[in-house]
């Protein structure tokens, strides 16, 4: 089944649910993929089992694990309409890294522009799960100055637009 984005939602891989605060910065796709083909065991049309669209290393790497048209598995109730993307590192912990927000600001306006996304549609995954992810050290704040800082003119007055009507909020 073919998909159309109509939400991005940011992920971290966090810690385990017996170690919370686990650093998982060094937590690398092939150990992602192989617990996400223990848990879900799907495998995307790119060869991954990784549940995400994105996984971001903490470099800034960018690694695509399944195309924008199939199902994730990263949020129920969003898993057919949403573009997910996860950050290597538990935010619990640690703060992202200025090369991962630099890739994921980048991607979150591209994704915005080829799907139309509203960006009150860019969310985090705590505001739909009872969850701290993406880490109660990533702040909306800091994802949207980030955002802003590498926005073209035209997506920044969107973005200004949007804050000005309270669609996007920054905690």
């Amino acid at each position: 089944m073919k998909i159309k984005p109509e939400f991005v939602i940011i992920h971290h891989i966090g810690g385990s649910d017996a170690y919370p605060l686990a650093d998982t910065s060094k937590f690398t796709l092939e150990q992602l993929d192989n617990e996400h083909k223990n848990r879900f065991g799907v495998i995307s049309s790119l060869g991954y089992y990784v549940a995400y669209n994105y996984y971001i290393l903490q470099d800034g790497t960018l690694i695509q694990t399944r195309s924008d048209d199939e199902r994730d598995m990263d949020a129920l109730g969003y898993n057919f309409n949403s573009t997910s993307i996860c950050l290597q590192g538990n935010f619990d912990l640690t703060e992202p890294t200025e090369q991962q927000l630099d890739t994921l600001s980048k991607l979150v306006l591209s994704k915005c522009e080829e799907y139309s996304i509203s960006y009150e549609d860019v969310i985090f995954h705590r505001y739909i799960a009872n969850k701290t992810c993406p880490g109660a050290n990533f702040t909306k704040k800091m994802l949207w100055y980030n955002i802003i800082r590498r926005a073209s003119f035209r997506q920044l007055l969107k973005i200004i637009i949007a804050i000005l009507k309270k669609e996007i909020t920054l905690e």
